[in-house]
């Protein structure tokens, strides 16, 4: 299943299509800016509850590999929000974006 890609530093008001399947789930890039410890992801469901959320090193390249688990994921549109992680720990919110969830059979 080939990722989908976005960039955490664009505000776009289109939704990116995310191809996702129960077994596999969804393969998610995003090209993050640098000079963060780490990055704290959390996806909210179509029902504005929280679905999942990860914290991650980053990244060398300053791409984010996401695996987003497909155990309850559903057709339909999540929200994706992004923080990096100072090496401090001081939070700032980096981007929110509209990921529309395309399930495969």
């Amino acid at each position: 299943m080939a990722p989908s890609s976005l960039h955490a530093d664009t505000r776009g008001s289109e939704a990116i299509t995310v191809q996702a399947d129960r077994k596999q789930g969804a393969a998610v890039l995003i090209v993050v800016p640098l000079g963060y410890a780490s990055y704290e992801v959390a996806l909210e469901n179509p029902q504005g509850k929280r679905f999942w959320h990860t914290t991650v090193a980053a990244p060398d390249s300053g791409t984010l590999s996401l695996a987003i688990p497909g155990a309850g994921l559903q057709q339909g549109s999540y929200t994706l929000d992004l923080a990096g992680i100072s090496p401090q720990g001081a939070h700032t919110e980096l981007g929110r974006r509209v990921l529309d969830v395309h399930m495969n059979d």
